[in-house]
């Protein structure tokens, strides 16, 4: 009876650190997904264009406006380039995998 009071206790113990194990693992994926979300959203007024028919009356203001457009431009641009050159590097990778 000892030594079966001692296995369930043991096992019992076992499925508990498991069961922890995985919530600290889905804890940590939440708050790394909570972390992406306000981190964009922050971020997210970078990315909106600008509307440089505001500024017409301050040519400084203007040229500096259509700078900023330009430059969000080429980061979007670069951003897809990027993306699509993974893309292509996953299919890749897949591909050389399956053979």
């Amino acid at each position: 009876i000892y030594m079966l009071v001692n296995w369930l206790t043991t096992i019992t113990f076992v499925h508990w650190g498991i069961i922890f194990k995985e919530n600290i693992i889905m804890f940590k994926i939440g708050i790394a997904s909570c972390f992406l979300v306000v981190t964009n959203l922050a971020f997210a007024d970078i990315y909106a264009p600008l509307e440089c028919e505001q500024y017409n009356a301050n040519v400084e203001a203007k040229n500096l406006c259509q700078s900023y457009e330009k430059e969000r431009r080429e980061i979007s641009k670069e951003r897809s380039e990027i993306y699509q050159r993974l893309k292509d590097l996953k299919r890749e990778l897949k591909k050389l995998s399956e053979d």
